[in-house]
């Protein structure tokens, strides 16, 4: 499915800011030329290179971005891009990590969900599939999120030797 389908729906769940912040983040991401694809009604796929860098998921009244996905080969790209990330930036996604079960943000595949360190803090059962999620991010929430996909597209770039 396509991104447009996505964005055609975001005014039929969302108004005021949360349509605006969400139409703002799905701008961003193709002016950075990231690869951008519905993976369910409700949901729309970022990647680059087939690494999968986030998702976002509409809701009624809500949406948010769910980022680095815990398995198959995409395992290690949070751990990866630590060293990129600000003293203020880590601090916010300590602040967002998922942990899973009983999270409204918890999946299907959580069912075994794992104790993990992440940027030097310990946390108990941690969502396996989507270690940070920011629920209907606005102002600096937004920036940050825009920061940690810049920030994982230019990694891998810079690492990339499988084109």
């Amino acid at each position: 499915m396509s991104e447009k389908k996505f964005i055609e729906l975001a005014p039929k769940l969302l108004d005021g800011d949360k349509l605006k912040n969400i139409l703002d983040f799905c701008e961003f991401l193709k002016s950075i030329k990231v690869q951008r694809g519905q993976t369910g009604i409700k949901n729309l796929g970022v990647s680059y290179y087939r690494r999968e860098i986030c998702s976002v998921r509409l809701g009624e009244g809500f949406w948010l971005i769910t980022f680095f996905k815990d398995y198959y080969r995409r395992a290690k790209l949070f751990e990866k891009c630590e060293e990129y990330f600000t003293g203020e930036l880590k601090a916010f996604i300590l602040e967002n990590i998922n942990t899973a079960p009983g999270s409204v943000t918890s999946c299907k595949n959580c069912d075994t969900p794992k104790d993990k360190v992440i940027l030097g803090r310990k946390f108990e059962a941690v969502c396996n599939c989507h270690q940070i999620v920011i629920n209907n991010p606005d102002g600096k929430a937004l920036e940050y999120a825009k920061e940690i996909v810049s920030i994982a597209k230019n990694f891998i770039d810079d690492n990339n030797n499988n084109r």
